[in-house]
């Protein structure tokens, strides 16, 4: 979990570089790129990437509290480059950035519901779910008590 959170923490950070710079093709250095479309839908792919690795990451706070922070970024990193020479405000890109984030979003909540659909049919439908505390000891602890309880045993 500690790796996705860094892995996460790492492309927010560099995505934010590479939006608040004036020539970000210059910073990776490359020439600038002519992009199919005039470079539609690539604040779609990179905020799809942030929401799909922000949510992997297990941030310890309510989900709804994640996409709040998450949409407050994609509308504030859009806003600010109206400040920076060669950007632009664009709402196409800021509708790109909500979108892309509800869409990476989603893609978790879908995977999380299939790996429990599928973990109910391997295991059964009294399928013990996973405790939520992250504490090892605690679940150790726990997992012993109904093993303990099953053999009969105090």
């Amino acid at each position: 979990m500690q790796y996705l959170r860094l892995a996460a923490a790492l492309y927010w950070a560099a995505l934010t570089v590479l939006l608040m710079v004036p020539n970000p093709w210059a910073l990776l250095g490359l020439r600038r790129v002519s992009l199919p479309h005039g470079g539609q839908g690539v604040h779609f792919v990179m905020f799809t990437m942030l929401g799909l690795s922000v949510f992997l990451a297990g941030l310890p706070m309510r989900a709804w509290i994640v996409a709040a922070m998450l949409a407050l970024y994609g509308v504030t990193i859009e806003m600010l480059q109206y400040f920076i020479p060669l950007r632009m405000v664009d709402a196409r890109d800021l509708a790109e950035n909500l979108v892309g984030l509800a869409l990476g979003a989603g893609l978790f909540l879908v995977g999380r519901w299939l790996a429990r659909v599928w973990h109910r049919r391997r295991h059964g439908p009294e399928a013990i779910k996973p405790p939520r505390d992250p504490d090892p000891a605690a679940a150790l602890a726990a997992t012993h008590e109904v093993a303990h309880q099953r053999a009969g045993q105090p």
